[in-house]
């Protein structure tokens, strides 16, 4: 598999985002070692019914299976994927909107305008 990139990854958080604009991300129950954090491969989306969040969704679009929890900016670090400070930012606005049980559509809008 080739090395994704962080254009890849914005490109499909937009893509979702712009499928799902009223997707929201609920984080899975109070239950195991994640304690109802947010999480790449747990919890559901409403009205989608995917699993995992924006980030996780769209790191498995492009081949790539994310477990756990985690900063996103802490995977892309993990995974040695370049980015700028205002992609790691932009990426960040929407893991925090998107955990504050912002639909999708809003939190690319969000960290668009920050």
């Amino acid at each position: 598999m080739s090395k994704i990139t962080i254009e890849q990854i914005i490109a499909e958080v937009r893509n979702l985002a712009k499928q799902w604009p009223d997707n929201v991300y609920r984080k899975p129950p109070q239950d195991g070692p994640f304690q109802g954090m947010c999480s790449y491969d747990k919890g559901v989306c409403e009205p989608s019914g995917g699993i995992g969040c924006i980030f996780g969704q769209a790191f498995r679009n492009l081949g790539v299976e994310l477990t756990g929890s985690s900063d996103i900016g802490a995977i892309l670090c993990d995974l040695d994927i370049n980015t700028t400070t205002i992609q790691i930012n932009w990426c960040m606005q929407v893991q925090a909107q998107q955990d504050m049980l912002f639909p999708w559509g809003k939190c690319v809008e969000w960290a668009d305008n920050k």
